[in-house]
């Protein structure tokens, strides 16, 4: 039986808790799934399941360390199914750190759909792409996927239903290739879309900094340490891991406390 997600209402209010980003990634996600509908191409259910069980134990060996056995079964895994390859692309790119396979995987899941920027997760593939793109240190290419991510939703829906780490994102490629000026206007985009970002800030005050502004570079900073405690504090009031905002490139306390210290040898 074919599922329809469809977008047909906002329900009041929702546009009021920009401050919470897990609902905005999450909204955004139907927003850019709202396309979507269950189409041909479908494995047979013996295939899927087969290669669901492989996947498993693919996820056993990584969670071990075994990375050597993993490998392998994940790339066994997609074969059987297709569809899969999108997670075994993030996978490669969160945890393995193989950049190459994870382009290769998730290209080949893009494909399945070639006029449509498919989704994994919670994000678009071109987002994935730019990360890698980030990873590699090519910054033009991590820009034009970029582009591609943000430009499709504010398009559609404005800059307000943009992750925000995807501003956050291609405000490190602007800030690696000395653009400063652009790096700031994402960054300002990331800081409306989500008030609490330690990560949003700490960029705001790298790219303050290129622009010679140190006073608010300095406040930016200071923002950034104070988020950064916040959720720290919050996490652990509430008896849970600390985890990083951004966990494709999380931030450390250490990297804010540098940036503070690099400012106060400035004259």
């Amino acid at each position: 039986m074919k599922r329809f997600l469809l977008i047909s209402l906002i329900w009041p209010g929702y546009l009021l808790a920009q401050d919470n980003a897990r609902q905005i990634e999450m909204t955004q996600l139907l927003l850019i799934k709202n396309h979507q509908v269950l189409s041909g191409n479908k494995q047979p259910d013996g295939l899927a399941e087969h290669s669901e069980t492989v996947l498993r134990k693919a996820e056993r060996y990584r969670y071990q360390g075994d990375f050597d056995k993993a490998v392998p079964l994940y790339q066994q895994a997609a074969q059987l199914n297709p569809k899969r390859q999108g997670y075994i692309g993030y996978v490669h790119l969160a945890f393995l750190h193989d950049y190459s396979r994870a382009m290769q995987y998730l290209n080949a899941y893009d494909a399945l759909t070639p006029t449509f920027d498919d989704i994994e997760g919670n994000n678009p593939v071109s987002y994935y792409r730019g990360v890698i793109y980030l990873k590699t240190n090519e910054f033009a290419l991590a820009i034009e996927q970029l582009n591609k991510s943000i430009g499709d939703i504010e398009r559609k829906h404005g800059s307000e239903w943009v992750n925000y780490r995807y501003y956050v994102s291609r405000a490190r490629a602007f800030l690696a290739t000395s653009q400063p000026q652009k790096a700031l206007d994402d960054l300002d985009k990331a800081v409306a879309n989500y008030k609490k970002s330690a990560l949003a800030y700490y960029h705001r005050g790298l790219a303050l900094v290129q622009l010679g502004r140190t006073a608010e570079a300095k406040s930016a900073f200071q923002d950034a340490q104070f988020f950064f405690g916040a959720k720290r504090v919050e996490a652990l009031q509430a008896g849970q891991a600390v985890i990083p905002e951004d966990q494709l490139f999380p931030l450390y306390e250490s990297e804010i406390e540098a940036a503070i210290d690099q400012l106060k040898l400035k004259p």
